[in-house]
This record gives C-alpha cells, structure tokens and sequence, in this order.
C-alpha cells in the first residue's frame, strides 16, 4: 500500500499536511513524555495514556557510527547514529552525507536496503548545510 508521498507504507512513518514524511510517536498524557516508536505504555510512568503524535522532522546528530560489516543487503560503509529530534526525543536512525556531531538533520525516506523483491525503503536523517 502506498502513502500521499507514493512510498510504500512504513512503520512508524506518517506524511504531515504538506505530504513530507513524519514519525508517529506517542506522548503520555498523564505525564508528558514522548517516545519513538509509539507504544501503549509510558515508559517512565507505566500510564497507558498514549496519544499518537507527529514527532519534528528536524533534530540535531548526537552520536553515529560508520558501519562496515554486515548484512547482504545493508549497504557498506553505512552512517548509522542517534538524533536528538527537536521535542526531545531521541531516535536510531541510517544517516545520508557526511555526519558530523552536532549537525542539523532533517527527515525523509529513502533506500535502506537491497532486499531479494527489491529496494527496501526506511527513514532516514539527511545532514542539513550550514
């Protein structure tokens, strides 16, 4: 099944009115957290007072890694690290140009695997200029 951007669907991926992709986390509506992925419990303090929520499509790099081994079908090397999205919430990721700590990422959807059907499409943080 295809989303409004015509990517096949993937999990935890939504599209924002404009039709860019966004993650679908969740925020505790008893005490306030958000998490990514979504879940039906809060982390922090048990409540199942989950609301799904768009998570920012924009964060700045925490930490990354270049990987050189792996899977078949994962490319190689392959930036992988964590982004610290706007709202807090931190989130695993492949990573598209050259990491640098600190940078400003942004969102979107692109090939994160050479699978037997095919290309397989994931989010991804790309490095923003500047």
């Amino acid at each position: 099944m295809a989303d409004s951007t015509g990517d096949q669907r993937i999990e935890g991926v939504g599209a924002d009115a404009q039709g860019q992709p966004v993650l679908l986390g969740a925020a505790c509506g008893a005490c306030g957290t958000r998490i990514f992925p979504a879940a039906g419990v809060c982390p922090h303090c048990m409540s199942e007072a989950m609301a799904i929520e768009a998570m920012p499509r924009r964060g700045r790099l925490y930490s990354f890694s270049i990987v050189h081994t792996g899977p078949r079908k994962w490319p190689r090397p392959m930036s992988v690290g964590y982004v610290d999205l706007e709202n807090g919430v931190r989130v695993f990721s492949q990573l598209r140009g050259r990491p640098r700590i600190d940078a400003a990422v942004e969102l979107g959807i692109d090939t994160v695997a050479q699978g037997t059907d095919g290309p397989e499409r994931g989010f991804v943080f790309t490095m923003l200029e500047g």
